[in-house]
């Protein structure tokens, strides 16, 4: 599979946006999935200690995204990441919990580092995956759109979901039955490379213990912009 992140990513959102992907092969996703659902629960309360519904947007690794926008003039609104959405949800006490162990590991991290994760099922996506702007609006689901703007990834037949938002397509998340996955990591500054590194060896650590299988890591960058997994 190839992945490509196109010139106007940088050029449109942010230079220093970049993403690591994550590589996982042979893994068993179902066999720890109480204990990884104890650990998103640990997180989850040190959540509702540190953030309250008029707090999220203001937290330092947050505004980032939020400046990104602005460069859009009228056009600016809140990108709202993965990582925000799930806070608000404990926020609401509403359950964040998943049947299967990697995400509840990507969700975990993705609270405990204020950073956006996300994860899709390798043997679901067709082809190669695309990285790229939204020149102009576009029906994407029932409920969802993408706006002049919008990061979004595809691939070789469907759009799979916004980066940093939420909005995935059901067809490529993962499930218990999944042996092999691909994560995705997203960092802008203050994100330094130092800290995305300890981020990503914690994921590849956690998953290890709790999943098992092998593990490999590309990151995309202005320089690179793409790789060949």
């Amino acid at each position: 599979m190839k992945i490509t992140i196109t010139p106007d990513v940088f050029q449109k959102f942010n230079k220093d946006f970049l993403i690591v992907f994550i590589s996982i092969k042979g893994m068993d996703n179902s066999d720890k999935a109480k204990e990884s659902k104890h650990l998103l629960k640990e997180i989850q309360q040190l959540v509702k200690l540190t953030f309250n519904k008029d707090t999220v947007e203001n937290h330092s690794l947050i505004q980032p995204w939020l400046a990104a926008r602005q460069e859009y003039g009228s056009k600016a609104r809140h990108y709202q990441t993965s990582t925000e959405k799930l806070i608000r949800k404990v926020l609401r006490n509403q359950s964040i919990v998943s049947g299967n162990t990697l995400e509840n590991l990507v969700r975990y991290l993705s609270l405990k580092h204020i950073m956006p994760l996300s994860v899709d099922d390798t043997s679901k996506i067709h082809g190669d995956l695309t990285i790229t702007v939204a020149k102009k609006k576009e029906r994407i689901s029932a409920l969802q759109s993408l706006h002049e703007g919008d990061v979004y990834y595809r691939d070789n037949s469907i759009i799979i979901g916004k980066k940093l938002d939420s909005w995935k397509n059901r067809r490529t998340m993962v499930d218990a039955k999944t042996t092999d996955a691909l994560i995705h990591i997203e960092s802008l500054p203050p994100i330094t490379s130092k800290k995305l590194h300890q981020v990503t060896r914690e994921l590849q650590s956690l998953v290890k213990v709790f999943c098992g299988g092998t593990s490999k890591v590309f990151l995309l960058d202005k320089n690179k912009k793409m790789v060949q997994i």
